[in-house]
C-alpha cells in the first residue's frame, strides 16, 4: 500500500511541476527563406489551432489574388472578426486596396493570367485562450499578361492577429509594411485614388511638362570655369552595381561590406540613401576596393563620402551621402559633384533615381521594359531596386500601382569637378 501511495504522490508532484513550467517546442514549417529562424510556439497552441489558422490565412490571401485574376472583388468579410473595430477597419482597407489595384490594372490594360501563392508561416504565438499572433511572409508570384512571363513578387512580411470564437478562426488585423501603405494609409484615401487614376496621371505629366522642363537647361547649365571637367555617368555600371548589392529578403547578405551598413534591425529603413549613393559613385567611376573607399578617392568628395566606418557630415550638419533629404537638396542644386534635376516619370532612364516626395526613401531605376513597344516610358514598365526595404528589380507598379505625386523622379547628369575649387 505504501508503495502505491508513494507512486501516486510522485505522479501528482510531477504533473503539478509540468503545469507550472512553460515548455516550448520547434514546429517545422518547411521554409526556404534564408533569414527564417527556428520557429518556437507555446505548447498551448495545438496542431488543430495551427491547421485552422493556416487554412484561414491561406483563404484570405487566395481570395485577394482570385479577385485580381477574375477582375472583380471576391468578398472576404466572412474571414474577419466583425465584432472587433480593428477587424472591420482592416477589412475595409484591404477591400478598398483590391478595388484600387483592379482600377490601376484596368488603366494599363493589365490582366493577371496566373499566380503562385507562396506563403511561409514563420511564427505562431498565443496570447491567451482566444487570441493568436501569426507571422507570415508572402512571397507570392503574380504573372501579368504584359510582362512576358516575368512575375511581380509580393515580398511582404505580415503580422496577423487571429481570434477564435465558437471553434472558428477570424482575422482581427493584418499589419504589414509597404511603402505604398505608409503613404496611403486610410480607406477613404484609397477610394479617392481609385476614382482619380487618370486625372492624377495627367496632372503629374502636365506639372513636369509645364514647369520642370522649362527650368532644366537653366539649372544644369555648363557654367564652366578654368579647370572644370566632367565625368560621364555610366548608367549600365550603376545599374549592375545595384543589381549585385541588394535582394528581395530582409538581410544584408548582398550588401557591399566595404561600406558601413545603416539599416535598422528589421531592414525596413536606414540604408536606402547609402545604397543609392554607392550606385551613383560606382556609375561615376568609383573603384570598389577598401583602400580607395577608405581614403575617399574621387568621385567621392569632401562633402559626399562613405567608408567602412562612417559617412560625410558637412560643417552645417548635412549628411549628403546617407540622408535622403540632404542628398536630394544637394544633388538638385549642386554645381560641383553629382548633379540631378526633377523630371517627369515619362523621361526616366535606367540609372535615374526616385524619391518619395516626403524625402523619406529613395530607389534607383534598374530596368525599363517597353512592353507595348510604343517608345514611351509607362509607369508599369519601370523597375526599381533599393535597400531597407530591400528590393531587387521590382516593378514600380507592384509597389505604387498607379502614377502618384508621392514620388519624385530625378535625372542624373555628369559629375562636374574642378581640382582647384
Amino acid at each position: 500500500m505504501k508503495k502505491y501511495l508513494k507512486l501516486f504522490f510522485f505522479l501528482i508532484v510531477t504533473l503539478f511541476t509540468m503545469s507550472q513550467t512553460t515548455i516550448i517546442y520547434n514546429y517545422a514549417l518547411g521554409n526556404n527563406i534564408s533569414n527564417v529562424k527556428s520557429q518556437v510556439f507555446q505548447t498551448s497552441i495545438t496542431d488543430e489551432d495551427i491547421s485552422g489558422i493556416k487554412i484561414l490565412i491561406n483563404n484570405y490571401f487566395k481570395l485577394k489574388l482570385e479577385s485580381l485574376k477574375n477582375e472583380t472583388v471576391q468578398d472576404f468579410l466572412h474571414l474577419f472578426d466583425v465584432y472587433d473595430e480593428n477587424g472591420i477597419s482592416n477589412y475595409k482597407y484591404e477591400y478598398a486596396y483590391i478595388s484600387y489595384l483592379l482600377a490601376a490594372k484596368k488603366y494599363y490594360n493589365e490582366k493577371l493570367d496566373k499566380y503562385e501563392l507562396n506563403l511561409h508561416f514563420k511564427n505562431f504565438e498565443k496570447n491567451n485562450s482566444n487570441n493568436f499572433l501569426v507571422t507570415v511572409y508572402d512571397g507570392s508570384y503574380l504573372f501579368y499578361n504584359i510582362t512576358c512571363g516575368r512575375p511581380d513578387m509580393e515580398n511582404t512580411l505580415h503580422l496577423i492577429k487571429v481570434t477564435k470564437r465558437n471553434n472558428r478562426y477570424f482575422i482581427v488585423s493584418d499589419e504589414y509594411y509597404t511603402e505604398f501603405k505608409e503613404s496611403i494609409a486610410s480607406y477613404n484615401e484609397l477610394l479617392q485614388l481609385s476614382n482619380n487614376i487618370s486625372t492624377e496621371d495627367n496632372k503629374i505629366r502636365k506639372t513636369y511638362s509645364d514647369i520642370v522642363r522649362s527650368e532644366l537647361n537653366e539649372n544644369i547649365s555648363i557654367n564652366s570655369y578654368p579647370g572644370d571637367y566632367y565625368i560621364a555617368y555610366d548608367r549600365t555600371k550603376a545599374v549592375n552595381y545595384a543589381l549585385s548589392h541588394t535582394s528581395n529578403y530582409d538581410n544584408d547578405t548582398n550588401y557591399n561590406s566595404k561600406f558601413k551598413n545603416f539599416a535598422n534591425s528589421t531592414y525596413t529603413a536606414g540604408d536606402c540613401q547609402n545604397f543609392v549613393s554607392q550606385c551613383l559613385w560606382y556609375g561615376y567611376g568609383g573603384i570598389d576596393d577598401q583602400t580607395n573607399i577608405n581614403t575617399h578617392q574621387l568621385p567621392m568628395t569632401y562633402d559626399w563620402w562613405c567608408d567602412k566606418y562612417n559617412a560625410s557630415c558637412t560643417s552645417d550638419g548635412k549628411w549628403n551621402w546617407t540622408y535622403v533629404a540632404h542628398f536630394y537638396s544637394w544633388l538638385t542644386s549642386n554645381n560641383y559633384g553629382p548633379r540631378g534635376q526633377d523630371i517627369a516619370y515619362t523621361d526616366a532612364e535606367k540609372g535615374d533615381i526616385i524619391f518619395k516626395s516626403d524625402l523619406s526613401h529613395v530607389y534607383i531605376i534598374t530596368d525599363i521594359i517597353d512592353f507595348d513597344n510604343d517608345n514611351q516610358v509607362d509607369w508599369n514598365e519601370i523597375y526599381v531596386s533599393a535597400h531597407a526595404k530591400n528590393r531587387l528589380n521590382n516593378r514600380l507598379s507592384s509597389i505604387y500601382p498607379s502614377p502618384t505625386s508621392s514620388l519624385k523622379f530625378v535625372k542624373i547628369y555628369s559629375f562636374k569637378w574642378n581640382s582647384g575649387k
